[in-house]
């Protein structure tokens, strides 16, 4: 029995990061969940064992020790032959823990680098905790091409070389039964509960609601959408994370905030994608944007900024619209385009379930992946 131990900050990651892997799990493997809050998950498979450790994303020293300890502890009765973390700080403690625990094969996954829009000393701080965790680690991997080469080209590298990447690159993949079988009840219920019409052209947003991930930019250019006179509904989802800027905004846009459908995080996101014309992520950094995957799974085609994970996740003038960060005139433009040119709309759409069932499979993501952790026990 193969031992494979996985290790997250928040549990908000399993539902957008892991949640196939864990569905996937090959009979000879034993697979474990550790991070915060992630008991909350072990209904999605039995077999795994979800281990409660509340690692918290920001750096408090004694506290991140005491989690060190605990980790490493658990980590010696559990005698994993692989450790596999996500997060800089879930990927932080796991390296250290490992190595003091004897781990053999230590792997870590980058995605989304937190000091992308950072400056000055933060930014190299953080620069440096990315590069100690690909120090410790055995192998490192990260989830785009793109994302392998803005790493490689700030020195974040393992052997001198470009991280790898499994198969085309995110995560772990997309469930495509998930997205194309949704019961036209549930479009139905949805449509009735917020007010929404079968001809009504809506939006998307889908993230965690920073403002490094764009919620900000999201909620000014649905603002310049209806000042314009536009008929757009807007689902905007996730969690707030953005030190009530959301709030401020809202604050000096009240007759507007009534008719944004802002809701918190959500497990069902592929029914709101069911009923959405264009996914939105203006978001200034991604390590993937595996979202975009989903969407097109569900026939959705996206917009984005043109920024490492983007430019892999969505195929420009194909699947969705790629512009540059901060222009909002663009992007407004880019939807309004979509919106009144059906014919364009509907290739998008075709082009982006294509993509994503002949590059994004799930099944075959997740075949790799154990195929990975196994050639690294056999040759390490």
């Amino acid at each position: 029995m193969i031992k494979i131990v996985r290790i997250v900050t928040s549990n908000y990651c399993i539902s957008t990061h892991l949640l196939n892997t864990i569905k996937r799990v090959p009979a000879n493997y034993k697979v474990y969940i550790i991070g915060d809050k992630v008991e909350d998950y072990s209904y999605l498979n039995n077999d795994v064992i979800f281990i409660n450790l509340p690692i918290k994303r920001n750096f408090n020293f004694i506290y991140d020790l005491y989690c060190l300890v605990k980790l490493f502890i658990i980590l010696s009765n559990i005698r994993p032959h692989i450790t596999h973390s996500l997060m800089a700080k879930g990927g932080l403690l796991s390296s250290i823990a490992s190595l003091l625990a004897g781990v053999k094969f230590r792997i870590h996954t980058f995605t989304g680098q937190v000091w992308a829009k950072k400056r000055g000393l933060k930014k190299f701080f953080l620069i440096i905790i990315d590069k100690i965790i690909c120090k410790l680690n055995s192998d490192c991997l990260t989830d785009s091409q793109s994302q392998s080469e803005y790493l490689f080209k700030h020195g974040v590298n393992k052997f001198k070389k470009p991280l790898k990447f499994i198969l085309n690159g995110s995560i772990s993949g997309v469930d495509l039964k998930r997205f194309v079988e949704i019961d036209n009840n549930i479009k139905d219920s949805l449509r009735l509960k917020y007010k929404i019409n079968k001809n009504d052209f809506v939006i998307i947003y889908i993230a965690r609601k920073s403002v490094d991930k764009g919620c900000m930019d999201m909620l000014i250019i649905y603002k310049n959408l209806i000042q314009s006179g536009k008929k757009i509904k807007l689902f905007f989802i996730g969690p707030d994370e953005s030190n009530d800027e959301i709030q401020k905004f809202y604050s000096k846009n009240l007759s507007l905030k009534k008719t944004i459908i802002d809701l918190g995080f959500v497990h069902n996101h592929q029914d709101y994608l069911s009923i959405s014309n264009i996914l939105c992520l203006p978001s200034y950094r991604e390590g993937f944007g595996s979202i975009v995957i989903d969407a097109a799974a569900a026939e959705v085609p996206s917009i984005g900024y043109k920024i490492p994970g983007l430019v892999d996740s969505i195929v420009e003038n194909e699947t969705g619209f790629l512009v540059q960060p901060g222009d909002i005139n663009d992007f407004v433009n880019k939807i309004c385009e979509l919106k009144h040119n059906n014919k364009s709309l509907e290739n998008f759409k075709s082009n982006a379930i294509k993509y994503a069932k002949t590059s994004y499979d799930a099944d075959l993501f997740n075949s790799e992946l154990y195929k990975y952790y196994l050639n690294n026990i056999k040759f390490n």
